[in-house]
């Protein structure tokens, strides 16, 4: 008699409130790793010759130790500064680790924030929850900085337990800065890693419909308020109409903070204004429906966000907001059960793939540094979905 037997197996899952914070480790540009499988020092390899070679766990393949990490073993193997060393004591560790493990120069966070306005996601209230959504999002980077910019300071003064003065590497520390203000969670010779370009997370809004409309917001010198000004890409052949500097705004700065607050704010009085002057539902429940109003061009934002950040160089991370299918515009899928064709010599076309085009796509995305992220919801309920 057999028993199922399953396992689920969740890498980097998140933290369950009795779970161990992970540690942070700074162990130079590099950390240690198999000169044959370059698999990474861990609690599971083997110490020889007094520790000064370790015996990968993964190939068996024996390494030298090289001098700056090197400490005696005891009678049992482990080393003596086994305690004092996260990545040999605990399953799970972050390397902090330098430039040379970057594809493209290290720049501050870039995040595309997409949102699906059309009739659809309009009337079941998705598009208004997913402004609240993006404003939570913008809440929790801005809490972020704060702590990277404490974690920095505390870097630049060389404080911080385990600091050896020398600006060696050092030993881990716990990675949670907020539970003391950043002090005594820090790494020695962390300086040399990181770099003040990596504050200042910059944030971007589009919202589309049957087109693709990019949002720019800015401190207006004369008026003392905020302009906001919308520019508009095709649907069919979509590209970045702003530069990624007039379009992005940087949370380090407060002008630029203050600015983006102000566009998500009226985010929903611009999408009623939108959808006025093309005649489809508004956030606001006013209204008259066109013509086929009720599908997204979805495919077409995220090419038009992909095409702006590839032009740009520099790549970044868009989050796709949506509850309607992409029937419109570049990469429309159009629905084609056709139940006169059962039978006949077109009924093929309903069965043919159109992966060869997202493939390419896919391709470039990776190329060029960029994540997309979908946060799909059903047609039904949309406004009780989890974004």
């Amino acid at each position: 008699m057999g028993i199922p037997l399953s396992i689920t197996c969740t890498p980097f899952a998140p933290l369950g409130p009795e779970d161990p914070s992970i540690p942070l480790v700074h162990l130079g540009a590099s950390p240690p790793r198999c000169t044959r499988c370059r698999g990474y020092i861990n609690a599971s390899v083997a110490w020889r010759e007094e520790g000064r070679k370790w015996e990968c766990n993964l190939c068996t393949m024996l390494n030298d130790c090289p001098a700056w990490y090197y400490s005696g073993i005891d009678g049992a193997g482990r080393r003596l500064d086994e305690s004092t060393r996260p990545e040999l004591t605990r399953g799970s560790v972050d390397f902090l680790v330098g430039a040379d493990y970057s594809t493209q120069p290290l720049q501050a966070p870039l995040l595309c924030l997409a949102i699906d306005v059309s009739r659809r996601a309009v009337e079941s209230g998705f598009t208004a929850a997913a402004i609240a959504a993006a404003k939570a999002a913008v809440g929790e980077l801005l809490v972020q900085e704060s702590l990277r910019s404490a974690w920095m300071d505390d870097c630049a003064l060389g404080g911080g337990v385990g600091v050896t003065g020398t600006g060696a590497p050092g030993v881990g520390m716990d990675r949670d800065v907020g539970a003391e203000g950043g002090k005594g969670h820090i790494c020695a010779g962390a300086t040399s890693v990181l770099s003040p370009s990596l504050l200042g997370a910059r944030v971007g809004i589009l919202t589309f419909d049957s087109q693709v409309q990019f949002y720019s917001a800015r401190h207006s010198a004369a008026t003392g308020g905020v302009a906001v000004s919308v520019a508009v890409t095709d649907e069919d052949n979509p590209v970045g109409p702003l530069p990624v500097a007039q379009w992005a705004l940087s949370l380090s700065e407060p002008q630029e903070e203050a600015a983006l607050q102000h566009l998500l704010n009226r985010l929903p009085e611009l999408v009623d204004t939108l959808s006025e002057s093309r005649g489809a539902a508004c956030v606001g429940g006013t209204g008259t429906y066109g013509p086929t109003r009720g599908f997204g061009c979805t495919t077409a934002a995220v090419r038009a966000a992909q095409q702006l950040l590839k032009d740009e160089g520099c790549g970044g991370h868009v989050v796709v907001l949506t509850c309607s299918h992409p029937y419109r515009g570049y990469g429309g899928v159009r629905i084609r059960e056709n139940a006169a064709s059962y039978g006949r010599d077109e009924e093929f076309y309903m069965y043919a793939s159109v992966a060869a085009m997202f493939d390419a796509d896919a391709d470039k995305v990776r190329i060029y540094c960029t994540r997309v992220q979908m946060g799909p919801a059903p047609k039904r309920n949309a406004l009780q979905s989890p974004i």
